[in-house]
């Protein structure tokens, strides 16, 4: 099948490695306050002039920064925390790497997250079912946009409205609109006006790499990794598939062979070729990065709903078979790439609930070290298992109500951990006893979305959707930490972890705005 290769270059101002020792002279500094007082926490972005990239880093608790492997040329220096800001500073580091003192001297509107707009909201079901709606594909942020200081039901209703009919959404049977836009109307803050949580404070050994967008109406649902370090990205409105190399700082851009493709998640199969869930088209692909060539295969089936199966999610087994959840379908499918065969696995009906709606089925999928298969159920409030020798099915109810489970992995030990969407919970699943541990993610309601589970340190990693942050929780010692991404409307959706490198890398994936960007984190010390 024949594409067209559409090529971009952009200049990168970094060097993506392993962690690696300073250099003897980075581009460094000091963040005071208006009394020249050292601040911790503080974040300092730096933008080197015609660059796509902004590089953020964070000063310790002495107030100081420091940048590593930085290209020579010309930068501006921006630094913040919370509601103060300093003047820029032009630097030039083919001149000097500094020290360059910011001061932040320059009261601003402080920009609230989509988090803290949740957490001025009492936890309720009628909480629960509006966060597992209307924060599905983005964050109900305020600060700076259309829906700041709005106090009428009727605002909201229409608001309501207008996602059914302009973007597709897919409310649950027993959203009740008027309610929903009674509590939006009573309790979303105008904007800075109330004390809300804020969390920990950020990781301060991270250099964070944001790539802006390559084009206009972008929508980076998910990216995937491959074993060249190359990031490709699932172009979800654009009938893109796109692909990222920092080495030769380019992007390349293949159009997908299906219109409406609703490119969604994105992996690197065994045969080293990138394998895609097209969402909306209901299809399989394969993409051969050395031949430049999709191969299609259509999900059988019309699935519960005119919409058809809607492959989701998706994981290689280590038999090289690939598995996937259809929401759309209430079915689990693995599809063997070397004989093309589709084998269904139906998942057990929920009667109690409702029927046939679209949320109750299979969305997150993983599998642990036996091939047996976990996948979650967002609005069926369950997790699952497909038995790797029998092909049994089973499942479990989470332990809360409406607590929305959605993108979920394993450890080395066999747990499966389940981010909870709605209640802003991580739970630990272990299989063999059958039971549910939770731990409470501390910056609140912070909508987590997917985790990635690190199988050698056992850490897990998870999106903090709503907050624009990416949580990290130490299985050992039960601790978490968590890294402050630089920009508003950070809602991520998946995180990969580069094996040559150590990077993690994640997409900003907010539906509705201009802020979506790939990005790198890379820890320095």
């Amino acid at each position: 099948m024949g594409l067209s290769v559409i090529l971009v270059s952009v200049s990168f101002a970094c060097s993506l490695g392993r962690r690696t020792p300073l250099p003897k002279d980075p581009l460094q500094g000091t963040v005071v306050d208006a009394e020249s007082r050292p601040v911790a926490a503080a974040m300092v972005r730096a933008r080197r002039l015609g660059s796509t990239l902004t590089i953020t880093v964070f000063t310790d608790d002495h107030g100081d920064y420091q940048f590593v492997d930085m290209k020579p040329g010309e930068y501006y220096l921006y630094g913040s925390k919370d509601s103060r800001e300093a003047t820029p500073v032009e630097v030039n580091l083919n001149r000097s790497a500094g020290p360059y003192k910011l001061t932040l001297a320059t009261n601003v509107q402080a920009k609230v997250s989509g988090a803290q707009v949740l957490s001025a909201i009492p936890d309720t079901l009628e909480k629960r079912k509006l966060v597992q709606n209307c924060v599905m594909c983005h964050a109900v942020g305020v600060s700076g946009t259309q829906y700041a200081g709005h106090r009428s039901p009727d605002f909201w209703r229409g608001a309501i409205q207008r996602m059914q009919m302009q973007h597709d959404a897919i409310l649950t049977p027993d959203f009740d609109r008027s309610k929903q836009a009674l509590l939006l109307a009573k309790y979303v803050p105008a904007d800075d006006t109330i004390d809300l949580p804020v969390g920990l404070p950020p990781m301060s050994n991270v250099q964070i790499y944001e790539f802006d967008a390559p084009h206009e109406n972008w929508y980076p649902h998910d990216i995937g990794l491959d074993s060249k370090s190359r990031i490709w990205v699932a172009d979800y409105w654009n009938d893109f598939l796109e692909m990222l190399d920092p080495k030769t700082e380019q992007w390349k851009f293949y159009p997908i062979p299906v219109k409406k493709a609703g490119a969604h998640s994105i992996i690197q199969g065994p045969d080293g070729k990138m394998w895609l869930v097209l969402n909306i088209g209901n299809h399989i692909a394969s993409f051969d990065p050395r031949t430049e060539q999709f191969k299609l295969y259509p999900v059988p089936g019309p699935g519960k709903r005119e919409i058809g199966p809607r492959p989701h999610t998706e994981v290689f087994d280590s038999k090289g078979r690939l598995w996937f959840t259809e929401i759309g379908n209430n079915t689990v499918t693995r599809f063997d790439p070397g004989t093309g065969q589709f084998t269904k696995y139906p998942l057990l009906e929920e009667p109690k609930l409702f029927r046939d709606s679209f949320w109750l089925w299979p969305y997150g999928i993983a599998l642990d070290a036996q091939d047996n298969i976990y996948y979650a159920k967002l609005g069926g409030n369950r997790i699952g298992q497909i038995d790797a020798a029998s092909g049994k099915v089973k499942e479990w109810d989470m332990p809360e109500p409406y607590s929305g489970p959605r993108r979920l992995d394993t450890d080395s030990k066999g747990n499966v951990w389940i981010p909870a969407f709605t209640t802003g919970k991580l739970f630990r699943f272990d299989p063999h006893t059958e039971t549910f541990q939770d731990f409470l993610i501390p910056t609140p309601n912070s909508t987590p979305y997917a985790l990635y589970v690190d199988k050698k340190k056992d850490q897990v990693w998870i999106c903090e959707a709503s907050a624009n942050k990416i949580g990290l929780f130490d299985i050992a010692s039960q601790k978490w930490s968590e890294v402050l991404l630089p920009s508003q409307f950070g809602y991520t959706r998946k995180i990969d972890q580069d094996p040559n490198t150590g990077m993690l890398w994640i997409s900003y994936s907010q539906m509705m705005t201009d802020h979506n960007k790939v990005v790198g984190i890379r820890f320095i010390r």
